[in-house]
């Protein structure tokens, strides 16, 4: 028997469930590690090797450039059939692995930026599909700016010879360990799969039993009445993405000069995309976003000079990362394809690095983008924490 349209919502499916913790810390700690070893083996050997800013380049163009084609590729060939967990094995160890090859320069690199790419892809695609989508997704990628920002100061100071000693060894072991825990613990066990559509829109238990009829077995992009909506919003939330890593990767700022900054930095960061994730479940991803893009605002053009301000507008920029992803899951309704977008969009400002945005630029650039976030309300509806508005 079908369900009625007027059957009550479930709201038991939208609770963590103990498995559902355990995934999102398992990426918490994979995600944070992936990224110190990537960023102590690449400046532990960029002296040695030539050419090290085109590898830097080509490393970052791969690890945040492949997940969307990657996603994409999942509802065509055989990946629709790799569940997170296996994707993120097979990154795991593609990146140890490229750790050990270091005197290798290109193959380094390679081997680097698709490992990295797979874990993404998975992490993000397992993360987005859980009850709190804004939550997984924040936490997860909370951990990758501290990791990182490790693994640049200890790689360029301290510990810039490792990439060459047989300590390397242990680090590959870890990450490859972390893929192991990610096969055991990373898959979204109702819903595996990169191509799964990972929501159930109806929320009804009538639908939930019938594979067949349930929209979130049934992988095929569906936008019906919102379509119109769902293609503006991409164009806004490209245009947002862009912008928002410009920012990032562009304005010059004190908190970039001494490795303590830095790590403190990345501190602000890691707290503003784990906070940018919670409230984008409790309150919603636009006003989340217009929130982040006002602070921002506020505080890089009022103080540019000023470490508090310019880390205070780091909090507040990190925090809409979160809802920019969320945004993404409801305007294509594919967890796999929204995180990939995420990442992809962020290639085209890294491109621009160097180029110095005035502090009353950045200040339009980001009320310009709270403007945009401001027109996708009609696709928000988290504040109840039911659905994201796909009924």
């Amino acid at each position: 028997m079908s369900a009625q349209v007027d059957t009550p919502v479930d709201t038991t499916v939208l609770t963590w469930t103990r498995a559902h913790k355990g995934l999102v810390a398992t990426y918490t700690i994979v995600h944070g590690a992936a990224e110190f070893f990537t960023a102590l083996t690449l400046f532990s050997m960029l002296t040695l090797w030539t050419n090290p800013g085109w590898k830097v380049f080509v490393y970052s163009s791969m690890a945040f450039g492949l997940p969307v084609f990657i996603a994409l590729g999942a509802h065509r060939w055989v990946l629709g059939k790799i569940t997170e967990g296996q994707m993120g094995l097979a990154g795991a160890v593609l990146m140890g692995t490229g750790m050990m090859v270091g005197h290798f320069g290109w193959a380094c690199v390679l081997l680097l930026g698709l490992g990295s790419a797979m874990i993404h892809i998975a992490a993000g695609t397992a993360t987005l599909k859980l009850a709190k989508p804004g939550t997984a997704v924040g936490v997860f990628e909370s951990t990758g700016a501290l990791g990182l920002a490790a693994g640049t100061v200890l790689g360029s100071g301290a510990l810039s010879l490792i990439g060459t000693s047989p300590w390397i060894g242990l680090g590959a072991l870890i990450v490859v360990a972390g893929g192991v825990a990610v096969l055991a613990w990373g898959s979204d066990r109702e819903f595996p799969g990169l191509a799964a559509a990972g929501f159930d829109t109806t929320r009804h238990p009538a639908d939930r039993q019938d594979p067949v009829r349930s929209p979130r077995s049934e992988p095929q992009l569906s936008l019906d009445s919102k379509t119109g909506l769902s293609i503006l919003a991409l164009a806004a939330l490209a245009i947002i993405s862009v912008a928002r890593t410009l920012m990032y990767f562009t304005t010059e700022q004190p908190w970039k000069v001494t490795p303590a900054l830095i790590l403190i930095a990345a501190s602000m960061v890691l707290l503003g995309r784990a906070i940018g994730g919670i409230l984008t479940d409790i309150v919603g991803f636009v006003p989340t976003a217009i929130a982040g893009f006002i602070g921002t605002a506020v505080f890089f053009a009022l103080w540019p000079s000023a470490t508090w301000a310019g880390l205070i507008a780091l909090f507040c920029l990190s925090a809409t990362m979160a809802p920019i992803i969320v945004g993404l899951l409801a305007s294509t309704r594919r967890p796999a394809l929204a995180f990939g977008l995420a990442q992809f969009f962020q290639v085209p400002a890294g491109l621009t690095a160097g180029i110095f945005f005035s502090p009353w630029i950045i200040f339009a650039t980001m009320i310009l983008c709270g403007v945009l976030v401001l027109g996708l309300h009609p696709l928000d509806q988290r504040r109840s924490h039911a659905n994201l508005g796909l009924q």
